[in-house]
């Protein structure tokens, strides 16, 4: 019999947010603070260890500050920082893909993926994000656990949340 990735009581010992208080950043960071869109967070940390940035109207470049904000000023404690770039066209079709950062081991954010979300690829289904332990509960991994074992999060998924969203919105993919 197949295990579980987590077990119910570690599920619970994570909290998946939809919005947060502005987070205060370490030094040279400590004038900033930021929302996330989405978020982990593992026990009582105040810090996330996952962060979903999303845009409409900001420039990837902006996207992109966001996210060395994160990775930079929320050290030791955010581990990976999910993009979603989104762009209506014509028709109000909508356009989107998904970049996934971690720190390299200098500690300087890198790209480890992107991936097109919409219009969707011929290789969807072959489209995942993997999540380690070590990226939910980073410095607060309980002892034991292997941080490298993960789980591959499917982009199918994601296209699932976001048609939702879409047709609220009065919108399609493209």
């Amino acid at each position: 019999m197949r295990q579980s990735f987590i077990s119910w009581k570690d599920y619970m010992g994570l909290h998946l947010v939809a919005s947060l208080d502005k987070v205060p950043f370490a030094p040279p960071y400590s004038h900033s603070a930021k929302e996330p869109d989405r978020c982990v967070i593992p026990g009582s940390s105040k810090v996330p260890t996952i962060v979903v940035e999303a845009g409409w109207s900001e420039s990837r470049s902006q996207l992109h500050e966001d996210m060395k904000l994160w990775l930079t000023g929320g050290r030791p404690d955010v581990q990976l920082v999910i993009v979603l770039k989104w762009t209506k066209g014509l028709e109000d079709r909508v356009e989107g893909d998904v970049e996934v950062f971690e720190r390299d081991a200098s500690g300087s954010p890198r790209s480890v993926q992107r991936e097109t979300v919409y219009p969707t690829p011929a290789h969807a289904a072959q489209q995942a994000i993997r999540i380690t332990k070590r990226h939910l509960w980073g410095r607060h991994l309980p002892a034991g656990y292997d941080g490298n074992e993960g789980f591959d999060l499917s982009l199918d998924l994601l296209r699932e949340i976001a048609l939702r969203a879409l047709h609220s919105q009065g919108c399609s993919p493209a």
